[in-house]
């Protein structure tokens, strides 16, 4: 069986062994403490006390289900830069065919989640070989079961400017703005 499939599998099973702990413990009792301290989900007082507890015991749930995707996924703090750049750099060998001075900056601080997919990236990537040439451009990044990254997309600068549309089909929006900034074809990320 495929492993992705064995993972979804394994997620729904989760799914459904938190939601049964969920409902029992804050469905039929809101006075209890919050104990979700280790997560970063927010606390009781920050709910909305006007939405049925049924209904915030699924937006904590959803909130669980996303913070341990990203919990299972991306490295330790201590070794995440590390990691990345080794990753990029192998990227870098692959499609360049050499070596390249790697310099990276994220263009989103933390990791967007969708769904059962591993926790995404995006990060402006800036490639010098050996020769001096710079090759500059915009990746999606997928953090894999915490130990290493891998790159899902990568537009170069020169793909971006002949066709910027494709940056709506990889990136969020307010990622994509970022992205025509430094590519040159935005002033401010207003345009």
């Amino acid at each position: 069986m495929d492993a992705r499939w064995l993972r979804g599998l394994l997620a729904v099973q989760m799914f459904l062994i938190r939601f049964s702990f969920f409902t029992a413990t804050f469905v039929f009792s809101d006075s209890l403490p919050d104990s979700r301290a280790s997560t970063n989900a927010p606390p009781l007082a920050h709910i909305d006390e006007n939405v049925p507890p049924a209904e915030r015991s699924q937006e904590w749930l959803l909130r669980d289900i996303k913070n341990s995707h990203i919990d299972e996924n991306v490295p330790p703090a201590e070794h995440f830069q590390e990691w990345l750049l080794r990753d990029i750099k192998i990227f870098a060998a692959r499609t360049e065919r050499q070596q390249a001075e790697v310099e990276l900056e994220l263009l989103r601080d933390a990791p967007t989640q969708a769904g059962t997919a591993y926790p995404k990236f995006y990060i402006w990537i800036r490639l010098r070989a050996a020769d001096g040439t710079l090759t500059e451009g915009a990746a999606r990044v997928s953090a894999i079961e915490r130990k290493h990254f891998e790159v899902t997309a990568y537009l170069t600068k020169s793909e971006i400017l002949k066709n910027p549309e494709r940056l709506s089909s990889i990136f969020p929006k307010e990622v994509a703005l970022k992205i025509k900034k430094k590519a040159g074809l935005l002033i401010n990320e207003t345009q």
